[in-house]
């Protein structure tokens, strides 16, 4: 049918299996809030404004979630309830939140600790420390942030980007640390990554999530945290698909020289595992994407909802390649 044959499309897009231009596809691929707002929009920017909030606008996930439960995740597992608990604190949808839980249970038995680079008001590493503390496992989470915000982007590699967003105090975090009664599972280190992640004495970690934002952040990240993280450890990587570019322009860059096989999450994440090989240089496998039943649902409901924007189809239908 039609919609499966977007679904298809959506998946080797995101893998970067399609080079044909598609508004609507591109548009669901990159974050609203770096979206410039013009004060009026042409055409094409109307049609990739009203594109981005299906994949991207909260409200409208619940929305979904709500009119297909099939569509949650974590569905009988430990995400769940852990998530409920931490949600208010994270920028991630649940998608994503879930897929780090689920990677991080896939590797939970390796040696090493947990470390996340850039952790907002702590949502993702109280879940991975409580989730830590469910499985009687004895790995400390170490949360780096500034929190200060962004550091200055660099405009000829990060996008729409300004210094001081994602600013959150520490005080958030070391309430939201003693509210789940974690202080013991989670050390927290304050500064640019530049400066402390050098300093660090873990010696191995078995999982790291990155969310820099910015080029020169993520390269700090994968200098300085990948060389830790053990054979076979998970490295997830947050924001690869942003339309700031800075973020696919570090890991790219970087898997190149390693070799390292580029997984899709949900959007915009990307994954590799230390030591897995053999992909092709440029692309993103979508495989294991493709089974993450909740999340390939997803997909089609956004693309049906998109198929049925009657305002959209009739203003911009040869744009979005869609039927009425």
């Amino acid at each position: 049918s039609a919609l499966q044959d977007r679904q298809e499309k959506y998946f080797k897009r995101l893998g970067g299996q399609m080079d044909t231009p598609d508004m609507a596809l591109d548009a669901a691929l990159q974050p609203s809030r770096n979206v410039p707002a013009p004060q009026k929009l042409d055409p094409i920017q109307a049609t990739w404004k009203v594109a981005t909030r299906y994949f991207w606008d909260r409200e409208f996930q619940q929305q979904l979630m709500r009119r297909v439960p099939e569509l949650q995740p974590g569905q009988g597992t430990p995400f769940q309830a852990l998530w409920e608990k931490c949600q208010s604190h994270s920028l991630c949808d649940p998608w994503r939140a879930e897929n780090i839980c689920a990677r991080f249970l896939e590797v939970s038995h390796l040696d090493g600790d947990v470390i996340e680079c850039g952790t907002w008001r702590g949502g993702v590493s109280v879940m991975l420390a409580l989730l830590c503390r469910q499985l009687g496992l004895k790995k400390k989470v170490v949360m780096v942030d500034s929190f200060e915000g962004l550091p200055a982007p660099d405009p000829t590699v990060d996008r729409f980007h300004q210094q001081g967003w994602c600013h959150a105090p520490r005080e958030d975090v070391e309430r939201l640390v003693a509210l789940h009664g974690v202080g013991d599972l989670v050390e927290i280190h304050q500064g640019w990554f530049e400066n402390t992640l050098p300093r660090l004495k873990h010696q191995a970690f078995c999982f790291a999530h990155l969310d820099g934002d910015l080029y020169q952040s993520t390269m700090d990240c994968l200098t300085h945290v990948v060389p830790k993280v053990v054979r076979g450890g998970v490295v997830v990587v947050d924001d690869y698909h942003d339309s700031g570019e800075g973020v696919k322009r570090a890991v790219d860059g970087f898997v190149a020289v390693s070799g390292e096989t580029l997984h899709a999450g949900p959007i915009p994440q990307v994954y590799f595992r230390k030591g897995q090989t053999g992909g092709r240089p440029g692309r993103v496998s979508t495989r294991e994407l493709k089974r993450n039943t909740p999340y390939a649902r997803l997909v089609r409901e956004v693309m049906h909802t998109m198929q049925r924007d009657a305002a959209t189809v009739a203003r911009m239908g040869r744009l979005l390649s869609v039927g009425p």
